[in-house]
Order: C-alpha cells, then structure tokens, then sequence
C-alpha cells in the first residue's frame, strides 16, 4: 500500500497518476492527510478520480477547534456514513476564509493573500 499526501506530491493531478500507477501495478492506495481543510479538500477531489486501487481516506484525529473555521463551504457533518461528499463548486469547492486564518498566524507570520 502507498500513502501519498497531496501536498507532499505536488498537486491532485500527481496523487492522481501515482494511484494509477500503483494500481497497474496491484497497488492499493490510502492518500495520506494531515493538514488544514485545504488539503483534506485537494485529498478528497484526488480520491474521487482514484481508480479501483482506493481504499480509504485518511484525515486527521487531532482536536483542533478552529479547523473548520478557515474555510467556507464545508458540509456539517464533514464525514457522513464514512464518506465525504466532493462539493460541485468551482476548484475544490470552498473558499478562505482570510478573517479567520488570521487569528490562527503563528506568531511573526505575515498573511500571504
């Protein structure tokens, strides 16, 4: 099994080929997440055009109570029945929320937008 994660690889589209590539070669595949709703996203969208070699999805199990609160567009709950639904908005289907990544800079950082 290989574990890649998104923003390890490079982009959706190389997460997408390394699962095709694993699977030519029986394979399985189980992305990689540990990041903010913006991976898990990219994650979700790479999942979706994954051939038959998916077998699941990781995601984060640390309690972080702003996580959601970065974004706009997430479903409430985000996993239904173990999975996650890929949202039909344009790009990964939610956006920034720039007020609230604010709050949460680590000290000296400066907002990039």
């Amino acid at each position: 099994m290989v574990a890649p994660d998104v923003c390890d690889v490079g982009s959706i589209a190389e997460l997408k080929w390394i699962a095709e590539y694993a699977d030519l070669h029986g394979i399985l595949i189980a992305p990689h997440n540990f990041g903010l709703p913006i991976a898990f996203m990219a994650n979700v969208h790479a999942a979706a055009a994954m051939p038959k070699n998916f077998i699941a999805f990781e995601h984060h199990m640390v309690d972080v109570p702003w996580w959601k609160n970065i974004v706009k567009g997430l479903e409430d709950p985000l996993i239904q029945d173990g999975y996650v639904k890929v949202p039909e908005k344009p790009g990964l289907g939610i956006e920034l929320d720039e007020a609230n990544v604010r709050k949460h800079l680590i000290g000296g950082e400066e907002f990039f937008g």
